[in-house]
């Protein structure tokens, strides 16, 4: 069995090598997984990256003039869709 590996900034050691190291009170069982900085920088900020490309690709989806949501022409009513009925970008900035 693997008792330590340490790669790319992680490091993982089982009970025997903690135990020798920190103390004597470590249970048998414990095992250490140090993480570095930068890989939870990065997995918390998947979450936002992922919200962010989502928005791009939804506003660039439809054209000017058409429903972000639904994709309906808003040419004849421009305050409001009438099938989804989400109020465009110009509309709320005008009422604001």
């Amino acid at each position: 069995m693997l008792n330590a590996w340490h790669a790319g900034g992680f490091f993982y050691t089982d009970s025997k090598r903690i135990s020798q190291r920190l103390s004597r009170f470590t249970p048998a069982d414990m095992q250490l997984l140090i993480v570095p900085p930068w890989f939870l920088a990065a997995l918390t900020a998947l979450l936002p990256i992922a919200w962010l490309l989502c928005r791009i690709f939804i506003r660039h989806r439809y054209p000017p003039g058409l429903c972000h949501v639904c994709g309906y022409d808003l040419r004849a009513t421009p305050d409001r869709c009438p099938e989804c009925g989400t109020i465009p970008e110009k509309a709320k900035q005008i009422s604001s």
